[in-house]
């Protein structure tokens, strides 16, 4: 994955203003924010139940190894998911914009 991505920063290095207008920072940050309280709000829905915090509240469903068998698990790994990828869009962002700012 980081090999990977090595790639990729040199592929967008060269498309920065498409890049950006593709992202744009106020759009990235609510998706990142929404990734944030999906993960909080899966987590305090547990608490108002009386369970522990990210306890699995939902059923597990009945065909193992299905995504509808895995509860809660499926909805924490989406929202961190979300997280992740809004914040290493967020970053790249502003390492290509320095990297402009300094060639420039």
């Amino acid at each position: 994955m980081i090999l990977a991505s090595a790639f990729i920063l040199v592929y967008l290095s060269g498309e920065f203003f498409t890049f950006r207008r593709l992202s744009p920072v106020a759009l990235v940050d609510a998706v990142e924010a929404l990734g944030a309280g999906g993960f909080a709000a899966v987590g305090l829905a547990a608490v108002v139940m009386n369970l522990p915090f990210l306890d699995n509240y939902l059923p597990l469903g009945q065909f193992p190894g299905a995504i509808s068998s895995s509860g809660t698990i499926a909805l924490i790994s989406f929202f961190v998911g979300l997280e992740v990828a809004a914040a290493f869009v967020l970053i790249v962002g502003e390492l290509l914009e320095q990297t402009l700012l300094r060639s420039a």
